[in-house]
């Protein structure tokens, strides 16, 4: 009796569906089937015809992704031309009828809009309004979202809602209104944006050289951006500062990150080979007293500059970088090409690929780490 009765559930449901599919069918050819010289408008007082009849604005825009392959490009401004100009030659648009919403609604202006890349029943959408420390952001009560033709986008990263076509601009011709009440996500606001961290006391900086005494500053093999200068960098986590004696450490090579404060090293190499060729170096210690950091650049409170010289506190010798890394906290993975080029290219920085991966650290059970739960970096 109860599989009798969810059958007439899932047959309710389906022509329910199907109801719904007519009405948003016959909204779209309503507006869309009639050529026009000009871009066309639905208005917050057209949508009404749907709304009316239980149907979402987010629903209809959803129809038009699934049903005629278009695309949405959400802003709070009301373009006057019909052409999205492109930002460094690119054009992003979304296929997730929420998140062309939410930027219809939201600005990205002076503050950090975080949100999941992939949006699905397990991982649903929240946005996260970073702000600077007086709290201020954008929000308006009307915004707009503009229809665009699906040609010549790329699907970056794959499997997410985004969508890139590299260009100096892409016509529309379909613009519709949005209110706030269309955006029914959590939203979380926080104004830590560009706070800083009080200085720890001491600091770490790894080199292969033994035995220094005074570190000076130089111009860094892998330098931010060309103000650094002649600095010295260092870091509050001795795992990160261990990371550095790797012969190799290039982003074909090596991919360093924290997930919330676990530091995960992810290494394109065999292990056996890694190991033979790992000679280690040393880490050394020092006052904080002259360093800063900043917020805005590369991996904000864990890189420290100082542009004066310092003298080391202590020396610790390692035989092996691997030790080094892992005996700092550091959980390390070996993996190869293919693998890590799905990291490199998959959402959430690879989250959910390095999770089902076993670390060395329990390979030997020495100082594992959980990253449950520790998704957002």
């Amino acid at each position: 009796m109860q599989n009798f009765n969810s059958r007439i559930e899932q047959v309710g449901q389906d022509f329910e569906n199907s109801e719904r599919e007519k009405i948003m069918e016959e909204f779209y050819r309503k507006f869309f089937d009639t050529q026009v010289d000009r871009v066309r408008k639905i208005s917050l007082d057209d949508l009404k015809e749907l709304k009316e009849k239980g149907i979402t604005t987010e629903q209809f825009l959803d129809y038009l992704c699934q049903s005629h392959g278009f695309l949405l490009h959400g802003s709070i401004y009301d373009i006057k031309d019909n052409k999205l100009k492109s930002s460094g030659n690119k054009v992003y648009a979304s296929d997730k009828a929420a998140i062309a919403i939410m930027r219809s609604i939201y600005s990205n202006e002076n503050v950090n809009l975080s949100y999941s890349y992939t949006i699905n029943e397990q991982r649903p959408l929240a946005l996260k309004v970073h702000t600077p420390p007086d709290g201020k952001f954008i929000k308006v009560d009307r915004g707009f979202i503009y229809v665009i033709d699906g040609a010549g986008f790329k699907n970056e990263p794959n499997g997410s809602w985004q969508f890139v076509k590299e260009n100096d601009e892409v016509e529309f011709n379909t613009v519709i209104e949005t209110e706030e009440s269309d955006f029914k996500y959590p939203v979380e606001v926080s104004n830590d944006l560009g706070r800083k961290k009080e200085k720890p006391e001491i600091l770490y900086h790894a080199s292969k050289v033994s035995g220094i005494t005074e570190l000076t500053p130089q111009i860094g093999i892998h330098m931010r951006d060309r103000s650094d200068g002649e600095v010295i960098f260092s870091t509050p986590d001795k795992g990160f500062a261990s990371a550095f004696l790797a012969e190799n450490r290039g982003s074909r090579f090596m991919k360093i990150g924290f997930f919330r404060d676990i530091l995960v090293v992810i290494i394109n190499a065999d292990r056996e080979e890694f190991i033979k060729k790992d000679t280690g170096g040393s880490v050394y210690s020092f006052s904080s007293d002259t360093f800063d950091y900043d917020p805005n650049k590369g991996m904000g409170d864990k890189e420290w500059t100082s542009k004066e010289s310092v003298r080391p506190l202590s020396e610790v010798r390692y035989n092996s970088t691997l030790d080094a890394m892992i005996e700092g906290g550091a959980q390390v993975y070996f993996v190869d090409e293919r693998v890590f080029n799905d990291i490199k290219k998959a959402p959430k920085n690879g989250y959910d690929i390095i999770t089902g991966l076993t670390s060395e650290n329990e390979r030997i059970n020495k100082n594992v780490k959980s990253l449950k739960d520790s998704g957002r970096k």
